[in-house]
């Protein structure tokens, strides 16, 4: 079963990450937090919108390797149904987030049973491009020339 619901906005008076492929904004660097995971590969630090940010990186069970970033909210929609199978993070559940526009898979919504305030956003970094960079590019993302 597939729901759509927006998740999270946030998207006020901040420097903006933005989908990769069609330039909608997903979050922004007030929504950015960490949450370690201690089935972690590793993680690494790198400057997000001016911000020193843990990237944490996860394989999932098809073997796909992710580069992870947390936020606390962003402007995305859910796809299928909560589940715990292999999930990062014990205790919580996760749920497939696409783009609202494209329906390009950005990440996951991490939350526990019945207690949504206490969910979070792994957002995949290569699925996102930072709107300062887009300003200097002659087409952003998913305008055709």
């Amino acid at each position: 079963m597939s729901k759509n619901v927006i998740i999270f906005i946030v998207l006020i008076n901040g420097h903006n990450l933005l989908c990769r492929s069609c330039g909608s904004t997903i979050t922004n660097d007030r929504a950015i937090m960490y949450k370690s995971s201690p089935f972690s590969n590793g993680e690494f630090v790198k400057n997000i919108l001016g911000i020193n940010t843990t990237i944490q990186k996860f394989t999932n069970p098809a073997q796909d390797n992710f580069s992870v970033m947390i936020v606390n909210g962003a402007s995305l929609m859910f796809h299928g149904e909560p589940s715990f199978e292999a999930t990062w993070y014990p205790t919580y559940q996760w749920t497939i987030c696409l783009c609202r526009k494209c329906k390009k898979h950005m990440g996951w919504y991490f939350s526990k049973p019945r207690q949504e305030k206490d969910g979070f956003i792994g957002l995949i970094v290569d699925k996102l491009i930072s709107e300062a960079y887009v300003d200097q590019m002659i087409l952003p993302p998913g305008i055709d020339g």
